[in-house]
Formats: structure tokens, C-alpha cells, sequence
């Protein structure tokens, strides 16, 4: 609701947010989210619902930052292409989190847009 009724609030809350995500390795801390490990042995809605979520997150920040290709998450299919990826990536990288993949795939969609 923050997003309707000021704009500037909710992009302070969405960079906010962002900046809780550091990958580990650096100390960071981020608020529920899951592993690849855990994503691999039981896929729960709820950590699909946190990488759904992380991607509309960083989608808000870029368009309240004004960059281009503007709406990178345009490029998205379907909700099953998300986790499609995050199933290969986290194939590939049990250790890692979701978080550091989703910052991957969305940088993904934004070279997807810029080849349009």
C-alpha cells in the first residue's frame, strides 16, 4: 500500500530492502531467505514466493531508479521460467543462496530487454 500513497516511501523501502541482501561471504544478512540446498531437497512454496517476491523487489528499484531497459521482468514468460532457472542454478550451486541467483537471472532479463 506504501506504493500508492507515497512513492518516495516505498522506493526507500524497496532499496532498504535490497541492501539486507549481501551474499554471505561478505557477512550479509538477509530476511528469509532460502538455500539452494534447501531449494533442491524440498522446493516449498514459500521460498518460491521469497525468489517471486526478490525479483519484483529489484524489478521496483530499477524502475525507481529510472534504468533501461525499463521493466526488465517484461521479459518473463511465466512464473514456472523462474523457477525453472532457480532449479539449474542451484543445481549447479547447492552452497549458494537464492538470492545471488536472482540477482543473475535478473540481470538475465535485463540483457533479454536490451536485445529487443
Amino acid at each position: 500500500m506504501c506504493c500508492f500513497a507515497n512513492k518516495r516511501r516505498c522506493v526507500f523501502a524497496a532499496i532498504i530492502g535490497s541492501l539486507l541482501y549481501l551474499p554471505p561471504a561478505l557477512g550479509g544478512v538477509s530476511l528469509g531467505e532460502p538455500e539452494c540446498g534447501a531449494w533442491l531437497t524440498t522446493p516449498s512454496s514459500d521460498a518460491k514466493a521469497w525468489v517471486l517476491g526478490y525479483l519484483s523487489g529489484m524489478n521496483l528499484v530499477w524502475r525507481a531508479e529510472q534504468k533501461l531497459p525499463a521493466e526488465p521482468l517484461a521479459a518473463l514468460s511465466s512464473p514456472e521460467e523462474v523457477f525453472s532457472w532457480m532449479d539449474t542454478y542451484c543445481r549447479a550451486n547447492p552452497r549458494r543462496s537464492l538470492g545471488r541467483g536472482g540477482i543473475i537471472l535478473f540481470f538475465e532479463f535485463v540483457k533479454r530487454k536490451e536485445a529487443r
